[in-house]
């Protein structure tokens, strides 16, 4: 598969639950095949049949014409995105583009700084009341980005928030979540989720990931989902960490205490230059 020579054009969403699959196979086929291109639109799974079949469509077909009919050539783009929050597609010569790391840091009050953060913040998860899902990448209608200000109200989920922006940010790649954590025993599961929170308080998420831990204290080092979004000039940025996201999670666990240490977890988000 990964040396195949086909002419091939990858059709993804970035709320899509394949979308680390899509993304891990155009990095593969195009270490040795030119010919391969990338669309990544604001889409679910479920919506790739029905709202986003126009873009498909005229994508799918404008490259059969190139490569099966008269017009031949490459599009002129390898990748074409589109960057949520701003409402605009865009073209690049490929995925991740160029960006420059901005760390922020977690700190025990609440908030998500350029500076260092400082103390310890305790959650637990009860698997008799499991924290709940919220949109998100899955494969069913409530997928996608939705407002998560329920959700970040329970007591086992953990926010931290910046200041709103002085300026327009563009996060462009999958962004990282460097977490000192702690689970109380045994294997247990982390969901880190990154949201835009607007003007009005609405908080929509934009990337996120689950992952497993083990009991030993040590730095989770999680790579979110990959993600084209501008946080525009007034938003905040929010990190969001539970112990699950029910049903999604598909991780049964026993009652389970977290802390994390705030002075060495940090949030790396790629930002495009």
């Amino acid at each position: 598969m990964a040396r195949a020579s086909t002419p091939t054009l990858l059709i993804g969403g970035w709320k899509d639950f394949f979308v680390e699959q899509t993304i891990e196979q155009y990095h593969a086929l195009s270490e040795h095949n030119p010919a391969v291109a990338l669309t990544m639109g604001p889409w679910t799974h479920l919506d790739t049949a029905v709202k986003a079949a126009k873009v498909i469509d005229a994508e799918a077909l404008a490259w059969f014409d190139r490569h099966l009919g008269e017009r031949g050539g490459q599009r002129s783009a390898g990748v074409r995105i589109h960057v949520s929050g701003a409402g605009e597609w865009r073209d690049l010569p490929s995925w991740p583009p160029k960006t420059a790391d901005w760390t922020v840091h977690p700190n025990a009050d609440g908030r998500l700084t350029e500076a260092e953060g400082a103390g310890l913040i305790e959650f637990r998860h009860d698997p008799e009341d499991p924290t709940p899902a919220v949109g998100g990448h899955h494969m069913s209608p409530g997928a996608g980005s939705r407002d998560n200000r329920k959700l970040e109200e329970r007591a086992d989920v953990v926010t931290f928030t910046s200041d709103p922006l002085p300026g327009d940010v563009e996060v462009l790649g999958s962004p990282r979540v460097d977490l000192k954590l702690h689970p109380d025993a045994g294997d247990r599961g982390v969901f880190v989720r990154i949201c835009d929170v607007d003007p009005r308080g609405r908080s929509w998420n934009v990337s996120e990931v689950f992952r497993k831990v083990v009991s030993e204290a040590g730095t989770l080092v999680v790579d979110n989902s990959p993600c084209a979004h501008r946080f525009r000039a007034g938003h905040r940025i929010r990190l969001q960490v539970s112990g699950g996201a029910f049903p999604r999670d598909g991780h049964s666990q026993e009652p389970a205490g977290y802390v994390i240490e705030c002075p060495d977890s940090r949030v790396h988000l790629p930002v495009g230059r």
